[in-house]
């Protein structure tokens, strides 16, 4: 049996023709190592992408240039801010979810800018 091939082979191609079975069985690989470099990247978006816990947004700060070109009672300013929004969004996902436990949290996140100290307190 042979069939007519329209702009692939222009020589007739029969069944069992070895060089047929090459160019598919390239096709297939090259299907196959394509479909896995799709695999890779969809992954490596994912977990490039993913959203960050709120407890990393004072890491995230210290590794802007304002912070690093800061001095010491600015950078202390800046991670008083930065957890003084954690709080109170810690408030706010609290009272949107009826829990009273949301606070008791942010008081925490509040209270301590390093190690226990109060944030407000002068060095």
């Amino acid at each position: 049996m042979t069939c007519q091939t329209r702009g692939v082979l222009p020589a007739q191609v029969t069944v069992g023709d070895p060089t047929a079975a090459r160019l598919v069985l390239l096709i297939v690989i090259t299907l196959v190592v394509l479909g896995l470099a799709l695999i890779a990247v969809a992954v490596w978006l994912i977990r490039s992408t993913r959203v960050d816990p709120p407890e990393m947004a004072v890491l995230e700060l210290m590794t802007t240039h304002a912070y690093l070109s800061a001095d010491t009672e600015e950078r202390e300013r800046m991670i008083e801010r930065v957890l003084a929004e954690m709080a109170e969004a810690d408030v706010d996902s609290g009272e949107a979810n009826g829990d009273s436990a949301g606070t008791d949290t942010a008081s925490e996140a509040a209270g301590s800018a390093d190690g226990g100290e109060p944030a407000d307190s002068v060095r």
